[in-house]
């Protein structure tokens, strides 16, 4: 056995494993969007039963390759179906690129090697003047032009954090002043100082969510924007649209989590030192 091929069996192990623990997955997301989970199950399960029955058997590569392709594009096709009439069903079409990516590992390496030589030879022949690049190489240079747009976009977004996050300490501050009587009755009955610390930052943090989550609703009409990017090297115009995919969503409220995070831990730590005594003067 090659040594190309020995990696080529080791991806068939790892994408054969894939295509089971798909099984449940995909049984459990039917069941949550209201449809037959068994049936899906079942379905997923054909699909992956035939690639693991082959690697079972030691069947060539190319027969086991085929056979992976198919099960994890058809598992792929019963979560689209899935998600039929759901917002979420055009995202869920970007999962058949994750798989051609992972189906890459059964590429010949030999072929990629000889496209390398044959872009270098392009390039060093200077009776042609042309220059090889790849197809991703080209696209970047393409929209090079759209950088200092998103540089500017990432600075407004530091700004607006920074921003935020004193917002959410003013806003926390304030909650520990008016709850001075309730920090100092906690503490009497026995409550600990990690106890008041931990419930204000959970506070801070659940705030910042539900903030996140809004923000994600009122930016959700802007989905599907067309803008466009003018290039100044081919005198072009790059267009664009603005999409916001469930993992841009997620993104965003992980990044408004952290923000409240940092906004919220110096006024629970702030109630949690609150001597009891002075406290309970309040009440």
């Amino acid at each position: 056995m090659t040594r190309l091929e020995s990696f080529q069996r080791t991806v068939a192990k790892a994408l054969t494993g894939l295509a089971l623990i798909q099984v449940p997955l995909l049984a459990l997301i039917a069941w949550a969007l209201g449809r037959d989970g068994w049936s899906f199950g079942l379905a997923a399960l054909a699909f992956a039963v035939v690639p693991a029955v082959l690697q079972r058997m030691h069947r060539p590569i190319t027969i086991l390759a085929a056979a992976i392709a198919v099960a994890l594009v058809g598992q792929t096709s019963l979560l689209v179906f899935a998600f039929s009439g759901h917002p979420w069903q055009v995202e869920m079409h970007f999962y058949y690129f994750a798989v051609l990516a992972m189906l890459s590992g059964f590429c010949d390496w030999r072929i990629l090697v000889a496209a390398a030589a044959l872009i270098n030879d392009l390039a060093n022949d200077r009776r042609l003047n042309v220059e090889a690049v790849t197809e991703k190489e080209y696209y970047d240079r393409q929209t090079s032009s759209g950088t200092p747009m998103r540089f500017l976009g990432i600075m407004v977004s530091i700004i607006m954090a920074v921003g935020s996050s004193f917002a959410a300490m003013n806003t926390m501050y304030a909650a520990v002043a008016r709850r001075t009587r309730e920090i100092g009755t906690l503490r009497v009955l026995g409550f600990s100082k990690g106890s008041i610390l931990l419930s204000f930052f959970l506070e801070s943090v659940l705030l910042s969510a539900l903030g996140g989550l809004i923000g994600c609703l009122l930016v959700l009409p802007l989905n599907g924007a067309t803008t466009g990017v003018a290039n100044n090297l081919t005198f072009s115009e790059t267009a664009f649209n603005f999409r916001i995919t469930f993992g841009v969503m997620a993104a965003g409220v992980i990044f408004a989590m952290i923000v409240g995070a940092f906004g919220g831990l110096f006024p629970a730590r702030n109630a949690a030192n609150k001597e009891i005594l002075a406290a309970l003067r309040e009440i």
